[in-house]
């Protein structure tokens, strides 16, 4: 058995790919066919909802868009003859796991949140915003050239890169550290599909 990821497109895969002895994948396809396949992925696919749901909300405080919780119920399986794929079909959830480059598509800037209330939203969900020049400092120690903010902002002369009530800050680009953590590793994936499937095969030898 071994595991291999698939980042080639957004959804996040992971297929275990059976290994076993001849004998004994006979057996099993005797037995149920891809059943054991089903079975281990029933249970990697446990393990990764528990992993999502376990993870630490946004690190600011922000209320919560329940990202991890839809990566949970986004998270299935399809079972072949001699492999098992599990899915994660949740937008984000590749990025924050390899990180790398985000870059605008559409538009000259990422808009990133600068408070609470807009987390979870697009600059264009507001009426009122101004774009205006800075610089100004992130809550991640990074500068901004520019921001949006209420038509009523005024900058404080004091405090010349101060971000209070900026409503997002723009920028050309933004660079991800990969997160590692964001999955189970291969050693507790490779684990809990080896006891699937040593339940399974337990289950099939005592009905026969």
């Amino acid at each position: 058995m071994w595991i291999r990821h698939n980042w080639s497109n957004m959804i996040t895969t992971v297929e275990i790919v059976e290994r076993t002895e001849p004998p004994l994948r006979r057996l099993l396809t005797s037995v149920k066919g891809r059943a054991a396949n089903a079975a281990m992925g029933r249970a990697v696919v446990r393990l990764l909802r528990r992993h999502f749901l376990a993870l630490p909300p946004n690190k600011r405080g922000f209320p919560t868009t329940h990202f991890w919780r839809r990566a949970a119920e986004a998270t299935k399986f399809a079972a072949a003859r001699d492999s098992v794929r599990i899915s994660v079909n949740q937008t984000g959830v590749r990025q924050r796991l390899l990180g790398g480059v985000i870059a605008p598509i559409r538009a000259d800037f990422l808009t990133i949140p600068g408070i609470a209330q807009t987390y979870g939203h697009r600059a264009g969900e507001f009426s009122n915003l101004k774009m205006v020049y800075g610089p100004f400092r992130m809550y991640t120690g990074r500068h901004a050239s520019f921001a949006l903010v209420p038509k009523d902002w005024k900058p404080d002369p004091a405090k010349p890169d101060d971000s209070t009530n900026v409503f997002f800050w723009l920028v050309r680009r933004v660079s991800q550290k990969p997160d590692p953590t964001v999955l189970p590793t291969n050693a507790q994936i490779g684990k809990t599909a080896v006891l699937a499937a040593v339940k399974f095969f337990r289950h099939a030898v005592a009905a026969h």
